[in-house]
């Protein structure tokens, strides 16, 4: 103990010197509205934030190169070269007069004679010996444009590689070795075309050959790179509309939008008008040139439709447009129209709008749309339970965001988890947590929030030297905030001297100062400070010091208002007027405040308070009156126990100051009292309250016993005695003695609702139906109703009872959702269940959630979608860790579409990791089955 002192004044020192007062925000302070003595503060909560912000970025694959490919260059033809006819004369020389006959006749385009001659002129040259001259290469060039003219591709590129290949020069060579690579490039030839450009001398027609090829190869680097070296009008004619293409192709894969549309809109070939038109639109979309994406999206639907594979993009460009314009329903129609296209493209638009309703604010919406992008696709698990996590924390589903967070191994989702904990009232497991983080990197604001976390938990638990050592540490980081930890450390100690020199908080330097007696240092503090609370606070200075007229008028200001402090204003108005001894004036303040005031805790107070003041105006009888009714309006209440209090205190014209001794006393000096039995009832209360149930059932039973008005409440009262005892069948009786007895009595409901309570609790559901069907017919009680009948098995009442709530679109909706599909599978109506659990996944209760993706997964498998189920049951086995049972299900089901899909090794490391202690008999035998 020494030593904690000795700390205690080392961290004194050294948080508060050389600080001069610096003003902060007021504390929340929840104080009492009657003059005492001694004002005690409660430290204000420290609570983690309502919303937590972290950018958990889910790079999204949208996949634009699966459904953009290079085109091939279709419409460049082959170099076609002016060919000059030998001299001949006769016919002779023959070999002359074949060539230039050929060529006269190619020019004429009689093709097919001119591949006449060429055969007849090469079968010539093939019988000569040591024929020196280059005819069979010209022949080789001349017969490929001949083959290419007839639309024989792959002819004339066999001879447009021989002519190429050659080994003697011919003027032609150049030409039949760029043709070569042209149709190499155009049928796929993409190795035979490097060896091919190897041949030719360079040349800005030789280098665009060569980007096409790497462009074709999809090496878009290599490709971008080359085409810097030529300008497209700089090249052959033929050559210039691909040109554009490709740059403009590979300006978009760069990132350079607008060039990208400077050389995208000039090519005019129809070949690449499609791909064109999405890449511009897609451009446009970059861009934030939402208008002409838009345009060029519909443009296309309109002028190819929406059928082949290259719409399904354009569809997707279209739905981004309209979330970028805000149309989001109109992206989710869309959306929907992907998900049977292309679920990732689908999943796309789901996150994208999930992560816009996040920055809005409306978390319902984005936890709907996450959940929804985790049924289409198997991508991104592991980042949407993060943002599933946070934004069930954002929804204030803490539960729910601590089943997800706890296992994700990540600093800030351990802060979050301790978060989720202190919000859950789990603070002995919130310290493990937090003081975790401690060791993390983590920002500063981060850690301070954990350190004044950790402080609170400490100051309610009681564990100072805890406390103490984290006011040490979160000096380090904020002084002014340790200062204020100590101030409240000494104020709980009633050591107010000490707690005034620790506050940096003026309000507290100012209650610290009143409560050690020193009002005029109080008011200097408080009356430079403007809030309300504060003003509340002079203004009880002031009474406190006698000077009433001055406290009146701060009151009067203050209590023009709704809010609670105005309230408290109003009320103690009235009171200033009672501690004043002016009791006339009390009752018609008190009277005035009672018909304005809505806080009805308040407006109790002031009726008792005009019960007391009757009193100490000698005016007994009517205080009488006034403590009996407010006993009996508000039966069962500390305000009633605090009347009956003041009515024993009026009867006997003194206070013990206890109020069970005080009820006793008088009790026992007065049994025959009009108003003892419900005196007596208060007193059962207090000792229910107390745990002391034998003397509680002695009150209670001697009520009872005298049949009067207060028997009712005593009867029922017993019997829910019997039932947090333990005693069902004691209960029971006694609720059915209250049924006899009081047909309509007050209390039938609560008697009902004990009876149906205990049925359930001890598994007779019939029983329990019994009494639930005499309800009123609530939501809750339908909805209990709904439960209990499918506990028995009778999914027909069940269903009827779920589906009335269901179509009242109630807030079990989800819930309902759930068993609705329940029932839907066991009746083998697969679809149905599927709607219906499809819903469910958007419930708030984790176990539904995790147990409805099994469901869609037994149901996918199935109809013999087995990609839908597997993504289904992953969902299970990833996102919902504590379901332990239905975990093992969904890795056997696994398992089982994995081997039927001959993935042997795999479904093997599925069922390593299943507990046959979680499988029913069915699913063992299956489960041997596999292992066979």
């Amino acid at each position: 103990m020494k030593k904690l002192k000795i700390f205690i004044l080392f961290l004194f020192i050294l948080i508060t010197k050389s600080f001069a007062e610096v003003k902060i925000n007021t504390p929340e302070i929840i104080f009492p509205v009657e003059v005492i003595t001694e004002r005690y503060e409660e430290k204000p909560t420290v609570y983690p934030p309502k919303v937590i912000e972290l950018k958990v970025e889910i790079k999204i694959k949208e996949n634009v190169k699966k459904y953009v490919k290079p085109i091939l260059p279709l419409d460049i033809p082959p170099v076609e070269v002016f060919m000059e006819k030998p001299k001949t004369f006769l016919g002779l020389p023959k070999d002359n007069s074949l060539l230039s006959d050929a060529i006269e006749s190619f020019y004429k385009r009689e093709y097919y004679l001119t591949e006449d001659l060429l055969n007849k002129l090469l079968k010539y040259i093939s019988k000569q010996k040591n024929y020196k001259r280059n005819f069979e290469g010209r022949a080789y060039y001349l017969l490929g444009l001949t083959k290419y003219n007839g639309l024989e591709k792959k002819e004339a590129y066999r001879y447009f590689l021989k002519g190429c290949y050659f080994p003697k020069y011919f003027p032609e060579k150049p030409a039949s070795c760029k043709s070569a690579v042209i149709l190499a490039l155009q049928l796929g030839q993409y190795n035979e075309a490097d060896r091919l450009l190897k041949l030719i001398n360079k040349s800005i027609d030789t280098a665009f050959l060569l980007t096409v090829d790497y462009f074709l190869k999809e090496d878009y680097k290599q490709s971008l790179k080359l085409s810097k070296l030529y300008k497209c009008d700089e090249l052959d004619i033929a050559f210039i509309g691909y040109c554009k293409y490709v740059k403009g192709f590979l300006s978009f894969i760069n990132k350079d939008y607008r060039t990208a549309i400077s050389y995208l809109e000039k090519v005019k070939s129809n070949n690449y008008k499609k791909q064109t038109t999405l890449l511009m639109g897609l451009s446009y979309l970059k861009l934030n040139d939402l208008a002409n994406a838009e345009i060029l999206f519909r443009k296309y639907l309109k002028d190819y439709g929406s059928v082949d594979k290259l719409s399904t993009y354009v569809i997707y460009g279209l739905s981004l447009v309209n979330l970028k314009k805000g149309e989001f329903n109109k992206a989710l129609r869309l959306a929907g129209t992907l998900e049977g296209r292309d679920k990732l493209l689908a999943q796309s638009i789901y996150l994208k709008l999930a992560d816009i309703y996040i920055k809005k604010e409306k978390f319902e919406e984005a936890f709907s749309l996450l959940q929804k992008s985790l049924k289409i696709s198997t991508e991104y698990k592991e980042d949407i339970k993060k943002k599933l996590a946070i934004t069930a924390y954002n929804r204030g589903k803490y539960k729910y965001a601590y089943q997800l967070m706890k296992d994700i191994n990540d600093p800030y989702f351990k802060l979050f988890t301790g978060y989720t904990l202190v919000w859950l009232k789990k603070e002995e497991e919130a310290v493990k947590y937090l003081t975790e983080i401690l060791d993390y990197n983590l920002p500063k604001k981060h850690i301070l929030n954990s350190l004044k976390l950790l402080a609170d938990i400490y100051y309610r638990l009681g564990k100072e030297k805890s406390y103490l050592d984290t006011i040490k540490k979160i000096s380090k980081i904020d002084r002014n905030e340790a200062r204020n930890l100590l101030g409240w450390f000494f104020f709980k100690k009633r050591k107010y001297r000490e707690a005034f020199k620790s506050f940096v908080n003026p309000y507290m330097k100012a209650v610290s100062a009143f409560n050690s007696g020193d009002f005029e240092t109080a008011l200097k503090f408080i009356s430079k400070l403007r809030t309300k609370k504060a003003k509340f606070l002079e203004a009880y200075i002031y009474l406190k010091k006698g000077e009433y007229d001055v406290a009146r008028n701060l009151l009067v200001k203050l209590s023009r208002g709704t809010d609670k402090t105005s309230q408290e204003a109003g009320y103690l108005y009235a009171y200033s007027f009672f501690s004043q001894g002016d009791y006339e004036r009390a009752i018609e303040e008190f009277r005035k405040f009672i018909s304005i005031t809505k806080d009805k805790e308040l407006k109790k107070l002031a009726t008792l308070r005009i019960a007391d003041s009757y009193y100490n105006l000698g005016k007994k009888e009517i205080a009488r009156r006034i403590y009996e009714t407010f006993i009996r309006q508000n039966v069962n209440s500390k305000e009633a126990i605090d009347a009956a209090y003041q009515l024993t205190v009026l009867e006997m014209e003194n206070s013990e100051g206890d109020v069970e001794k005080q009820i006793l006393t008088f009790l026992k000096k007065y049994p025959s009292y009009p108003l003892a039995d419900l005196l007596r009832l208060q007193l059962a209360d207090i000792h229910i309250s107390k745990k002391d149930y034998d003397k509680a059932e002695k009150l209670l039973k001697y009520v009872i016993g005298k049949d009067k008005e207060e028997s009712d409440y005593a009867l029922y009262k017993l019997a829910y005695l019997m039932y947090i005892k333990g005693d069902f069948n004691k209960a029971k009786e006694i609720a059915q003695e209250y049924l006899q007895k009081y047909g309509s009595g007050k209390f039938k409901v609560d008697i009902l609702e004990l009876l149906a309570n205990i049925y359930e609790e001890e598994g007779n559901y019939t029983m329990s139906i019994k009494y639930v069907r005499k309800l009123p017919q609530t939501d809750n009680n339908i909805y209990k109703l709904a439960l209990l009948y499918f506990k028995i098995g009778d999914l027909k009442n069940a269903s009827y009872y779920f589906g009335k709530l269901y179509d009242k679109n109630s807030g079990y909706k989800n819930e309902i959702a759930y068993y609705l599909g329940l029932i839907s599978y066991k009746f083998g109506d697969l679809n149905t269940a599927l709607r219906y659990f499809e819903e469910a996944t958007n419930s708030d209760d984790y176990k539904i959630t995790g147990e409805s993706y099994y469901y869609i997964g037994r149901i996918y498998q199935q109809l013999g979608k087995e990609d839908e189920a597997i993504n289904s049951y992953l969902n299970v086995i990833y996102l919902y860790p504590d379901l332990k049972q239905f975990i093992s299900k969904a890795r056997l089901r696994v398992a089982e579409i994995l081997k039927k899909q001959g993935k042997v090794k795999e479904a093997k490391k599925m069922l390593n990791r299943v507990n046959i202690k979680d499988l029913s008999s069915n699913e063992i035998k299956l489960y041997q089955r596999l292992n066979e």
